[in-house]
């Protein structure tokens, strides 16, 4: 599997990244489709689900945060915005 898909001077696509986004658009479809099946509200479902990944996505930097405390204490400059963005490499 090659880690990087698509590299321009400006913007890296990641496989792991991609992957990610596919999961989760094909999860939304899902549950979209299978409320509409159930009679349910799509509509506050499809919230749901977008809180939920925010909800994880944020959670699981907080924890990388906190699991590498001492190197981002260490070098402060790590706090920048675009290093939060990176990935933790780990699953």
């Amino acid at each position: 599997m090659h880690p990087r898909l698509w590299v321009t001077p400006y913007f890296t696509l990641h496989t792991f990244g991609l992957l990610l986004a596919v999961a989760f658009l094909a999860a939304m479809w899902w549950v979209v489709r299978a409320a509409r099946r159930d009679v349910l509200m799509p509509d506050q479902l499809m919230s749901l689900i977008v809180w939920a990944i925010v909800g994880g996505l944020l959670g699981a930097k907080l924890l990388l945060i906190l699991r590498s405390l001492p190197e981002y204490l260490a070098q402060p400059s790590h706090f920048e915005w675009f290093s939060l963005l990176e990935s933790a490499g780990d699953f």
